[in-house]
């Protein structure tokens, strides 16, 4: 399953949060999360949220497709 979180206005160059974002591309969800938790960069904390809200949303999207069904 798919779900979409979007981060917008942060005050992170592009440069350094894709450096971030290449480190969990094509993970697990939870590894991803295992992994931004302990990454010294500033842009692994925003990152985090975006990813656990993407989960969360995820969660929600299962459980209203899964009434509907």
């Amino acid at each position: 399953m798919e779900a979409i979180a979007k981060l917008r206005n942060i005050r992170i160059t592009p440069q350094k949060a894709r450096r971030v974002v290449n480190l969990i591309r094509g993970k697990q969800a939870t590894e991803a999360l295992g992994l931004l938790k302990f990454q010294p960069q500033a842009a692994s904390e925003p990152i985090y949220k975006v990813v656990a809200s993407a989960v969360a949303n995820a969660k929600v999207k299962g459980e209203s497709q899964g009434a509907v069904i």
